[in-house]
């Protein structure tokens, strides 16, 4: 992802700046979705080319996700489910763990954590403007 928001920053857009198996250096790649580097691309635009700001949100990013899982446990079974399965979320290895590497995994998790959630309020309250959320989401 860094390399995405470095090729952004010197103007050669949505490329790879070396040759992948998949992609070939200088051309246009759809091998990442575009959300997570221009996120990095903004981070590295405001406060340098430093890791610790895109790695802070990514905590933010993780510490929000288990507020929705708490959310979503708590609709989908009781309050203390919730509670289990955000505490869970919170302690759980891997989770804390992919929060260091830049990587699109934290924000994967938040972006399906909130997909479900708006699946539940789809449910629940069915409208145009939620049936317009559900599909912006996914």
């Amino acid at each position: 992802m860094p390399d995405l928001a470095h090729q952004i920053i010197s103007g050669y857009g949505y490329s790879l700046g070396h040759d992948h198996f998949i992609a070939s250096s200088g051309q246009p790649t759809s091998i990442v979705e575009p959300a997570y580097p221009l996120l990095v691309t903004a981070s590295y635009l405001l406060f340098g080319e430093c890791f610790l700001p895109v790695r802070l949100l990514q905590a933010v990013f993780g510490a929000a996700t288990c507020a929705f899982i708490y959310v979503i446990g708590r609709r989908a079974i009781n309050e203390a489910t919730g509670r289990v399965a955000a505490s869970l979320s919170a302690v759980y290895p891997l989770f804390v763990m992919y929060t260091r590497p830049l990587l699109t995994e934290i924000i994967s998790c938040f972006v399906l954590a909130v997909c479900v959630w708006q699946i539940y309020r789809l449910v629940e309250r069915p409208s145009a403007w939620n049936f317009f959320l559900g599909g912006v989401l996914v």
